[in-house]
């Protein structure tokens, strides 16, 4: 469990007597770095293994399932269709005739799709009785899938609004400070992202390159994160000449973010896949406004052309310089969509979350349990199988 997972739970569980219980795959992950947050509130949470490398063994399937057994849940969520987790998970709520509700943020345009995973996968949605989704591109590919749309409810990327809101609200009350403890420039854009090929941060740091040559600005390029890719980057910084004006301060916690969104003039994400996009929300629940690439999930429902933003294809480097250019030149229009940000993201915090959880709890419950032929069991069968090797999207 991460920081998002901690306030969506929180705000489900606060707002209907029902009981929810989280079952945690694994205690740490390689993926990300967050430390470890402790439960809240009146739910539970069950870890079923130390580490995430542990999570393709025959001793994590045997484990989850008595997990399952002694929870004895109503309804199930399950993030996601491939992965050891979810084929157990279903397989489980199929036998007992228990519904289960899918958590989706992946899209038709994520991946090139082909025909013979897309049936497999269609086998495996069809056994959900209703889905949670972030947004409209999800909602359509469950639908692609076999979920119908009215089974299908928003709400599940959502960030705590009012932790960021605050927290940044604070952080510009002791400006002077904080920038000079941190070493912050007085101007600058941010983005936040493991530094992996997908994040497209190559094509960022191109882009502010070009703005640079073209505008007389101080402004900086301020990229948090780490990973595989920070050499490389400092390498094309340096070759472009503007090791100076980029700074990557590496991996930050939640606790630190809303300081580095605070002082911000914009915030960029480039990525070239990017199922949703979280760090787009903190940034507007921190009012700023936000570049994003046409290729995040989040784009129709967060990014409101002019308003608040603008959307951008993630290899048009000029088009982005461009658009760094047209923010850094109108501190005033910055403002007013800042504001605009806050507005559009305060429909997107924990508490629609919660909505979407309970009313697809209504939804799977009233619906007709899930019967599947002995084919579609062997199928499944098949998938769990291959989710040993690979998972699919």
């Amino acid at each position: 469990m991460g920081p998002y997972h901690l306030a969506r739970i929180t705000a489900a569980a606060s707002s209907s007597p029902r009981k929810i219980t989280v079952v945690e795959l694994s205690e740490t992950t390689s993926k990300y770095e967050w430390d470890r947050v402790e439960s809240q509130g009146s739910w539970k949470r069950v870890t079923v293994a130390k580490e995430d490398s542990d999570l393709r063994s025959a001793s994590f399937r045997r484990k989850l399932r008595g997990i399952l057994n002694k929870i004895d849940p109503e309804v199930v969520f399950v993030p996601g269709w491939s992965g050891e987790h979810a084929v157990e998970s279903i397989q489980w709520c199929l036998a007992r005739k228990i519904p289960a509700i899918l958590y989706s943020e992946s899209s038709k345009r994520d991946a090139k799709r082909r025909w013979a995973g897309e049936f497999l996968k269609s086998k495996i949605v069809r056994c959900f009785s209703a889905g949670l989704v972030g947004g409209s591109r999800h909602r359509d590919y469950l639908v692609d899938l076999g979920i119908p749309a009215e089974a299908t409810e928003f709400g599940y990327d959502v960030t705590d609004n009012l932790y960021f809101e605050s927290k940044s609200n604070e952080a510009r009350e002791i400006n002077t400070r904080t920038v000079g403890q941190l070493q912050l420039p007085s101007q600058y854009f941010l983005a936040s992202a493991r530094f992996i090929p997908k994040k497209n941060l190559i094509n960022l740091v191109a882009a502010f390159a070009k703005f640079l040559q073209t505008t007389k600005s101080n402004q900086h390029l301020v990229l948090l994160g780490d990973g595989p890719g920070r050499e490389e980057l400092t390498a094309q910084s340096a070759a472009l000449g503007i090791s100076d004006f980029v700074l990557m301060p590496g991996f930050r916690q939640y606790q630190e973010l809303p300081i580095y969104y605070a002082h911000a003039t914009a915030f960029i994400h480039a990525s070239t896949v990017e199922q949703w996009g979280l760090v787009v929300n903190e940034a507007m629940a921190c009012g700023l406004p936000v570049l994003v690439s046409e290729a995040c999930g989040c784009v129709p429902e967060l990014v409101h052309e002019g308003v608040n933003g603008y959307s951008f294809l993630p290899d048009d480097v000029n088009s982005l310089a461009e658009l760094l250019g047209k923010l850094a030149s109108n501190s005033v229009g910055c403002q007013e969509m800042g504001k605009q940000s806050k507005r559009i993201v305060s429909e997107w915090g924990p508490e629609r979350f919660a909505q979407g959880f309970w009313d697809a709890v209504q939804t799977a419950e009233n619906g007709v349990p899930k019967r599947i032929s002995y084919l579609d069991q062997f199928l499944l069968s098949i998938a769990g199988w291959a989710s040993r090797f690979s998972n699919v999207q």
